[in-house]
């Protein structure tokens, strides 16, 4: 097993030990449904050196309902609702270990400030939250559908959750990088999505 420092494998045993429970939570948040037209999503599936990722967006309108039923206040689904989400789900096949970190993930396209951006990282909504004073509970609640931040992905292993981005309009790359091996020194496997969009939804943050 590789050698991290205590906080990361600290952040890895939380992250896996949670798997479990939230697992039918972000499949609800990634799979289809039947409530939202198909016009209103994007999912997309490729498989690179043995790495199947499946990338889906959601109307914000889907996404408001989804935290309002966890008992998300209107503020906090009006400030989820201005912000782009695409759900990830990785399955590692290659029989080698993955390196998963979104933060090095970048997006291309026609963003608010026209240049390329990451994933938000957790610090962004830690901050989001603090000034709306959104419950503890449901800070972790949201934390737990996005994907970890780090992960060393095991042969066989999955992985599911959200990635938040800052608002863009028309369509954008995604384009994901991944190292490999346990000491991260294999070959690095990139995988991209081009055209992706952002739906627009009915906005349902206010009832």
């Amino acid at each position: 097993m590789v050698t991290l420092p205590l906080r990361i494998w600290n952040s890895l045993k939380i992250t896996r030990g949670g798997i479990g429970a939230w697992a039918g939570v972000v499949a609800l948040m990634i799979g289809p449904s039947s409530s939202f037209p198909a016009s209103d999503s994007v999912r997309v599936e490729k498989t690179v050196s043995g790495v199947r990722v499946r990338v889906s967006t959601r109307a914000p309108a889907q996404i408001a309902a989804f935290y309002e039923a966890r008992g998300f206040s209107p503020a906090a689904r009006q400030l989820i609702a201005k912000h782009c989400f695409i759900g990830v789900s990785i399955r590692n096949e290659s029989g080698r270990v993955v390196w998963l970190e979104p933060g090095r993930w970048t997006i291309t396209g026609r963003s608010a400030v026209g240049q390329a951006q990451s994933p938000l990282p957790e610090g962004y909504w830690r901050q989001k939250w603090r000034e709306i004073s959104l419950p503890a509970a449901q800070q972790t609640t949201f934390k737990w559908t996005q994907l970890p931040t780090i992960r060393d992905l095991q042969p066989n292993e999955p992985v599911g959750g959200n990635l938040t981005l800052s608002p863009i309009t028309g369509k954008f790359s995604l384009e994901m990088t991944f190292d490999t091996n346990p000491d991260r020194k294999g070959d690095k496997l990139t995988v991209r999505f081009p055209g992706l969009f952002c739906p627009a939804g009915n906005d349902q943050t206010k009832r």
